[in-house]
């Protein structure tokens, strides 16, 4: 799956989803979604390299935590076969906002 078909697929989640960041002051309320690479590992062997793996972020962004929210994007990851980790979850200090964050893995 491409990044841009990985964007199209987070379109599903019904709410803004951005890659990276909204620009200074265009932040919609929330909740909203951003993602971005995080690396690419290349399976290799017998001297040449077999499929590359892109690792992505998605950060869920909210007011509170929002299970109902992190369970649709979850279910979205599992219906398109990706393989994701929960990474955790944290207050975005001084913005009273939450962020939940997962590793999804883009083959």
């Amino acid at each position: 799956m491409t990044k841009s078909e990985f964007s199209q697929m987070l379109e599903g989640l019904d709410i803004p989803v951005r890659y990276r960041a909204f620009k200074r002051g265009e932040a919609p309320r929330p909740p909203y979604a951003v993602y971005y690479q995080l690396g690419k590992d290349t399976v290799q062997g017998d001297n040449k390299p077999y499929f590359t793996t892109e690792s992505v972020v998605v950060e869920l962004i909210t007011t509170k935590k929002d299970e109902a929210l992190e369970n649709k994007l979850e279910s979205l990851l599992v219906d398109n076969k990706l393989f994701f980790e929960y990474e955790g979850e944290s207050e975005l200090e001084g913005q009273d906002l939450y962020q939940s964050s997962y590793a999804v893995y883009l083959i």
